[in-house]
Formats: C-alpha cells, sequence, structure tokens
C-alpha cells in the first residue's frame, strides 16, 4: 500500500478538536455570543440575540447545508451567514463579516490538541520524500485560514505542500473532486495517492469513488460501519496506520 503521496484528514486525524460531537450546540450558543459583532455600530438591535442564533443556526446548519453536504459541495460560511441576515433584514459588509467569523471560530481554535504521534509520523513522511496534502471540511465551511492556523498553532503546517479546505473549494468530501485536486496540486497521479482519515462517510467514501487506498482511523474502535464507505486497513492511531501503510 505504500504511495507516493498521503492525503490527510485533519480533525480528529490529525489534531483532536475536543468539540466533536457536539457542533450543534455549539452553533447555537456561537452565533447567540457574536451577534453583537453582528450588529456592531447599530444605533439598534432589529431582534434579540437568541432570536438571530434560532434563525441563523436553522440556515447555516439546516436543511440547505445537508443537501449541499450529501452531493459534496460546499457553502461558505460567509454566504451561509448573509442568507441568514437577509432573513432578518439584516446587513453586514465585509470587513464585519470576517471579524464575525474570527470571533465565531475561536472557541474551536482553543479546543484543538494534538495526537501523541502526530508529530512523530509527519517527520517520518518528510524524511521518506512522501509528499503529502491536507483535504479537510472546514466546520461550516469556514475560510479554510482558520483551520490553518490550527495546523500552525501545533506546528505541523511545514509538513503539507497543499491544503484542500471545503471553505475556500467548491467542493465537500465525500465528492472525488476534493482528492483530485490535491493529487494535481501535489503534481502526483491520483492513483498513486492514499487517503487516511477517521470518518466513514467523508474521506473513506471519497476514496472508494475514486478508486484508491485508503486507511480508516478508528481510535475508539466503536463506530459503527457506514453503507457505501468500505476502507481499504483500520487501524487505531496514525502510527499504526502508517505501518499498514508500508511507512515505518
Amino acid at each position: 500500500m505504500e504511495a507516493q503521496a498521503i492525503l490527510f484528514d485533519l480533525g480528529n486525524t490529525l489534531l483532536h478538536y475536543s468539540l466533536h460531537g457536539h457542533w450543534r450546540e455549539f452553533l447555537f450558543e456561537r452565533l447567540e455570543a457574536v451577534y453583537e459583532s453582528v450588529c456592531d455600530g447599530a444605533v439598534s438591535r432589529p431582534v434579540s440575540a437568541q432570536v438571530f442564533a434560532t434563525v441563523a443556526s436553522d440556515v447555516i446548519g439546516g436543511d440547505k447545508s445537508h443537501q449541499l453536504r450529501n452531493r459534496g459541495r460546499s457553502w461558505p460560511f460567509a454566504a451561509r451567514l448573509h442568507e441568514a441576515m437577509a432573513e432578518l433584514d439584516l446587513t453586514c459588509d465585509g470587513d464585519r463579516v470576517a471579524q464575525v467569523i474570527e470571533a465565531f471560530y475561536a472557541p474551536i481554535h482553543a479546543c484543538t490538541s494534538l495526537y501523541p504521534d502526530t508529530l512523530s509520523v509527519l517527520e517520518r513522511l518528510r524524511e521518506r520524500g512522501v509528499r503529502l496534502a491536507i483535504i479537510s471540511d472546514t466546520p461550516w465551511d469556514v475560510p479554510g485560514s482558520c483551520c490553518l492556523r490550527d495546523m500552525q498553532k501545533w506546528g505541523i503546517d511545514g509538513y503539507f505542500q497543499t491544503t484542500v479546505f471545503s471553505g475556500d473549494r467548491p467542493w465537500r468530501k465525500p465528492s472525488p473532486e476534493v482528492l483530485r485536486t490535491a493529487a494535481q496540486e501535489l503534481g502526483v497521479p491520483l492513483g498513486s495517492c492514499l487517503v487516511v482519515g477517521d470518518t466513514l462517510a467523508a474521506e473513506i467514501a471519497a476514496a472508494n469513488t475514486a478508486g484508491i487506498p485508503s486507511i480508516w482511523i478508528d481510535r475508539n474502535g466503536n463506530q459503527q460501519p457506514w453503507e457505501g464507505a468500505t476502507p481499504t486497513a483500520v487501524a487505531g492511531s496514525l502510527s499504526e496506520a502508517m505501518k499498514l501503510a508500508g511507512q515505518t
């Protein structure tokens, strides 16, 4: 299974995000918290923060979001926010939207941590000359710069020759276009790539569709199989995944 390039998922593959499993509650709470920033400079608040959070969370994480995700399409967070504000007759200029996104994402950035073997695995791969890419669906398609700062915080950004973040691209996993884009930017054939990630319905399903090998990282050993996604191998850690990939 030794590959010329490895396409890594980021969240809960290389970096642990402790909000995993609590995203719906987080979305409402953060939208409520950033409402003051949305209305910054306004003479009055047209609606309450709770009403804003209710409407915005329904738009940002609602049916349209799910439908696009199931089709492998992204929907940038700024566009989601503008659509939510339009329903409430609110407006917000580009600079303020950028500030709102930064404030919204701050607790996610703060909750990240590094898996014990991430740095050693990446260093070993760099020494072996393996080309590396990040293929990451960002939370609600926030800009990739948010997740890049997570990588910079833990010193792993310099190991990757390219990053494909859904917040900056038209595609989300499980679209195989995510993998094709990464391979093209790495300058390697897609068939020489290996996908490594923790989500069957995302990166493993994308690898299946693209016809390339994949390793599913199942650290807890309790995830249920997902119909339509079959990994080439299953590992309990990054280090084990690299042994299975012949990268030891």
